[in-house]
C-alpha cells in the first residue's frame, strides 16, 4: 500500500479513535498495560512489535516457498511472535496457516512503522484536534502510560528576579525557547510499571524497588534511560527522558506561570509536602496547563539534559546521552522547601546517584 493511501487510512483511524470518552483524571494509571505487559492487552490493530528487531529479522514473506526451503513450524512461529509480544491476531492465524501468519506479521510491521511516522509528524506540525486526540490514544495504549500532547511553539523559560523574588542564579536569564510538539506522560512512571520492565528485560537497577502505584524511585539516570531505550526498541517510537526545556514547558505552559496550576502558592490541596503519594492524587486541581500531574512536590524527576548555564539552546549538545556529566533534576520532591516547587527551579545530580525521592516520566520526542 502506498504511503499516501496508508496515511489517509490512518487519518480515518485516528478520527474514529476519538469516539471513546477521554479517561477521567482519577482513572488508575495502571489500567493501560501496553508494552509493560508480558501479554499485551492491546487490540490487534494497535499491537506493535519491537520494530528494530523486526527490521533485522523479517523479509516480505514467500507465500509459496520453493521446494526444499525451510518452512517454519508452528512452535517456531509462535515462539517468534511471543518474543515480539504479538499474541491476539497472529497466534490465531498460526496453526496450519504459517504463510498467512507470516504475511500478516509483515503487513503489521509496515503499518506500525507508518503509524509511528504519522504520530511524530503530528507532533512536529500540530494538526486537527481529532488527529491529535487519536495520536494521544495510540501512544497511551501502546506505551501503557497516559500521554498528553504539548503543541509546538515558543514559551518563556527560566525566571526574572524583577517579577519573581525566589528567582535563583541558575534560572537566569529568562528567555524564549521555541520547541516542536511532543507527547509527555501524564504521570510519573510507577514502580509497578518499572518492575514489569525489569521482569521482561532482565535489567538490574542499582536500588531496591517495591511494586505499587507510587512513582518509581531509587533509580539512577542510567536506570531511567535503560527503561526508555527498552520501550523505544519495542515500540519503534523515540521514547526518552524529557529535556529540561520540554519538562518546563509541559509544567508551566506558554503563559509563564510560577507553578503548574498557576501563580497561587502551594497548598496541601495542590501538591504533596508530607510523603510520597500515588500518582495523580492531586489531579486535576494541581495539574499543569496540558494535564500533566505531580510536576510539583511528590518526587523529583530526572531529565535527559546536562546541567549547563542559561540560555538554553536546543541542539547544542545538552541532551547528549553519553558521559558522566551532572543531569538536571526538575519538580523537586516533597521534602524540599516549597520555593523549590516552582516550574523554573532546576537542580543537578550525578547520573549514578539514586535516591528514595527521585524518579522520572516518559516523553515521546522527535528532537
Amino acid at each position: 500500500m502506498a504511503d499516501k493511501e496508508l496515511d489517509r487510512r490512518l487519518d480515518e483511524l485516528f478520527g474514529e479513535l476519538t469516539s471513546p470518552p477521554a479517561p477521567a483524571a482519577d482513572d488508575p494509571p495502571l489500567q493501560l498495560d501496553g508494552l509493560f505487559s508480558a501479554e499485551s492487552s492491546l487490540p490487534p490493530t494497535l499491537a506493535v512489535p519491537p520494530v528494530k528487531a523486526a527490521r533485522q529479522n523479517i523479509e516480505p514473506p514467500q507465500l509459496a516457498p520453493p521446494a526444499g526451503e525451510h518452512r517454519p513450524t508452528e512452535p517456531d512461529l509462535i515462539d517468534q511472535l511471543s518474543r515480539w509480544g504479538i499474541d491476539p491476531l497472529l497466534e490465531t492465524l498460526a496453526g496450519d496457516k504459517q504463510e498467512l501468519a507470516a504475511a500478516a506479521l509483515f503487513h503489521l510491521l509496515q503499518q506500525s512503522e507508518a503509524a509511528n511516522r504519522h504520530v511524530l509528524a503530528l507532533a512536529k506540525s500540530g494538526g486537527r484536534a481529532a488527529l491529535l486526540r487519536g495520536g494521544e490514544i495510540y501512544i497511551s495504549h501502546l506505551l501503557g502510560q497516559k500521554f498528553v500532547f504539548v503543541p509546538p511553539g515558543p514559551f518563556k523559560m527560566g525566571s526574572n528576579p524583577a517579577d519573581d523574588e525566589l528567582s535563583g542564579a541558575a534560572e537566569q536569564p529568562r528567555h524564549t525557547v521555541n520547541l516542536p510538539g511532543f507527547w509527555m506522560a501524564r504521570y510519573l512512571l510507577t514502580t509497578a510499571h518499572f518492575q514489569s520492565f525489569l521482569a521482561q528485560s532482565g535489567y538490574r537497577p542499582a536500588g531496591q524497588l517495591e511494586r505499587d502505584n507510587t512513582p518509581v524511585t531509587n533509580v539512577t539516570w542510567f536506570d531511567a534511560l535503560a527503561c526508555c531505550r527498552w520501550l523505544a526498541d519495542r515500540s519503534g517510537l523515540p521514547v526518552t527522558l524529557p529535556s529540561e526545556a520540554e519538562w518546563e514547558k509541559a509544567a508551566r505552559g506558554a503563559d509563564g506561570r510560577r507553578y503548574p496550576w498557576g501563580n497561587q502558592p502551594p497548598t496541601p490541596q495542590l501538591c504533596n509536602f508530607s510523603q510520597i503519594t500515588p500518582v495523580g492524587q492531586y489531579s486535576p486541581q494541581g495539574d499543569s496547563p496540558f494535564g500533566c500531574a505531580d510536576m510539583a512536590g511528590n518526587v523529583g524527576e530526572w531529565t535527559r539534559s546536562q546541567f549547563r548555564p542559561y540560555p538554553y539552546r536546543p541542539h547544542a549538545g545538552r541532551e547528549d546521552e553519553q558521559g558522566q556529566q551532572p543531569r538536571v533534576i526538575r519538580g523537586l520532591p516533597f521534602n524540599n522547601p516549597r520555593s523549590m516547587t516552582r516550574c523554573a527551579y532546576r537542580h543537578r545530580l550525578e547520573p549514578q546517584i539514586h535516591l528514595p525521592t527521585l524518579g522520572f516520566r516518559l516523553v515521546v520526542s522527535a528532537q
